[in-house]
């Protein structure tokens, strides 16, 4: 359905979405990659440029063979304010990962 709707309405089919969502669509016609996440952020999503490139995966653990070295974010933890809300941020525990924004729509051109 995902599918169809972004075939249909493109970037805009998320103005008719409902619920929870996290979801990549590669658009091979322009070789672009399309990223979108719920409007609260229920579904997580994370991301990482690598040596590989760019990574994505629905979970953090996903990203830790591709990442090198998995370090914490000491800054992060260490504020226990910022520790208990950074889920609503782009911060993530581990440094080389980034959690995609909720409510966020991104388009990635190859090679970019």
């Amino acid at each position: 359905m995902l599918l169809a709707a972004f075939v249909e309405w493109g970037e805009s089919c998320l103005t008719k979405l409902n619920g929870m969502w996290a979801f990549a669509i590669w658009d091979v016609h322009q070789q672009r990659l399309f990223l979108s996440r719920d409007r609260l952020g229920k579904k997580p999503l994370f991301y990482a440029e690598t040596q590989y490139g760019f990574a994505f995966a629905s979970e953090m653990k996903a990203l830790f063979p591709l990442l090198g070295t998995v370090d914490a974010n000491s800054d992060l933890i260490r504020d226990r304010a910022r520790l208990f809300t950074y889920e609503t941020t782009s911060e993530c525990v581990i440094r080389a990962s980034v959690v995609f924004p909720p409510d966020r729509m991104a388009g990635l051109k190859k090679g970019a």
